[in-house]
């Protein structure tokens, strides 16, 4: 039970870390949200299939499907 309340505690305290723009927020200038963009189209329809994604300033959401061997 405290390993779960740990869990819950601490993956909320990092999400709202995140949210917050904590840490040095890179992705916030334009040049490296465009690599990151680019990074990520790379192997679409080709290793994944690219659905969504969002490039924050300090982290990435991403949703993918895998295509064919790729895991």
């Amino acid at each position: 039970e405290q390993r779960r309340e740990f869990a819950i505690r601490f993956t909320n305290r990092f999400h709202d870390w995140l949210d917050s723009g904590y840490g040095s927020c890179v992705l916030a200038e334009a040049e490296m949200r465009c690599i990151v963009e680019e990074a990520l189209r790379h192997f679409d329809s080709r290793r994944y299939s690219l659905d969504e994604f969002k490039v924050m300033p300090n982290h990435v959401h991403v949703l993918v499907h895998p295509l064919n061997e790729h895991t």
